[in-house]
């Protein structure tokens, strides 16, 4: 059998460090702090396996591919620090694992997509603070029953906060 890929891990590394093995279908990716330039890959959709993608702190430009919804086991997805632009994608709600949604410190515009409080039972973290988003709250984001940190400060969302999500057992409501 064709040995397969688990960890692809290129961010800078100390000499303590090992570098992870490559083959060919990967769990994790993560390209944090390698200062890469262009779009994100569509492509990483077809990555039925990847459970973990961090692009953190790079120069990533364009919009969030609303395919990575269709990863179905992605539970982490680490956005943030680039320079991403365009809509939060309602599609995201179809990675129906995700637990970690970082996308903090982008250009992203519009508002919260209302749809993610029904798609995101595992969601534990939202972070789409410091972009250009703006809107009311969605009282469906009190629909997620594992959130515990939602972050939506620096933004330019008005209005009051939900009571279905201020009533519930939230460790970091920050907006």
């Amino acid at each position: 059998p064709k040995p397969k890929l688990e960890t692809l891990n290129l961010k800078p590394q100390t000499q303590n460090q090992k570098s992870s093995s490559l083959n060919s279908s990967p769990r994790f990716i993560g390209l944090q702090h390698n200062l890469v330039e262009g779009t994100i890959p569509r492509e990483l959709a077809l990555s039925a396996a990847l459970s973990s993608l961090d692009l953190t702190s790079n120069r990533l430009t364009g919009a969030i591919p609303p395919e990575l919804g269709n990863i179905t086991g992605l539970r982490e997805l680490h956005l943030g620090r680039n320079r991403l632009s365009g809509t939060l994608p309602r599609e995201l709600a179809g990675a129906i694992h995700l637990q970690y949604l970082r996308a903090q410190g982008n250009m992203l515009e519009g508002t919260v997509p209302d749809n993610w409080g029904s798609g995101f039972y595992q969601m534990l973290v939202v972070d789409v603070s410091r972009n250009f988003l703006h809107g009311d709250v969605p009282a469906a984001l009190a629909l997620m029953p594992a959130l515990r940190e939602l972050w939506l400060n620096h933004n330019q969302i008005y209005g009051t906060t939900p009571a279905a999500l201020l009533a519930k057992n939230i460790d970091v409501l920050v907006r």
